[in-house]
């Protein structure tokens, strides 16, 4: 029987993680980048379901899509109800992309970044501000190449806080 002390939830690094890629949605980028920049927030999210399901709940979801609105300065709401329909969409799948090697999981991220960026084309559309341009759909390709780095660098972490009892 697995010990359940050995799964304490490592909120400290999940909250530490999500404030730095609200950072990194909007550090300057050149003008050639601006259109590549990866959606850090959803690598986040996808992260924080697969290895910590049972922390990151809608309540946390919904906050960090109203406070990348915030910083970004888009429409509210609009990434909060893109993440939450990302998060319902992708439970049901959590045990089997979690088991499933890196270049699947990063298929899988690829298939929900570009769900995630039609439901912000879609949404902007409904009030007439979608973007004109195929480099919309561009940060779903960084997203992905981003992916193992993420995992890397969170896994790391996670190591590192359990053998100094961070958590």
């Amino acid at each position: 029987m697995p010990n359940l002390t050995d799964h304490k939830p490592r909120t400290l690094i999940m909250v530490i993680s999500f404030l730095l890629s609200l950072v990194l949605s909007v550090c300057p980028l050149s003008t050639s980048l601006t259109w590549w920049r990866p959606d850090w927030c959803f690598l986040m999210i996808m992260y924080w379901m697969l290895w910590q399901p049972e922390t990151l709940s809608v309540f946390w979801v919904m906050l960090i899509g109203l406070a990348l609105d915030t910083v970004t300065g888009s429409l509210l709401g609009i990434h909060g109800l893109s993440f939450l329909i990302i998060y319902f969409c992708f439970s049901p799948l959590l045990r089997q992309v979690k088991v499933s090697p890196i270049a699947q999981q990063m298929l899988t991220v690829l298939v929900f970044s570009l769900l995630q960026r039609t439901l912000l084309y879609m949404t902007l559309g409904m009030v007439s501000a979608a973007p004109h341009t195929a480099a919309f759909w561009l940060p779903s390709l960084s997203t992905t190449v981003c992916w193992p780095l993420i995992v890397w660098l969170l896994r790391s972490s996670a190591k590192y806080s359990d053998r100094f009892h961070m958590t």
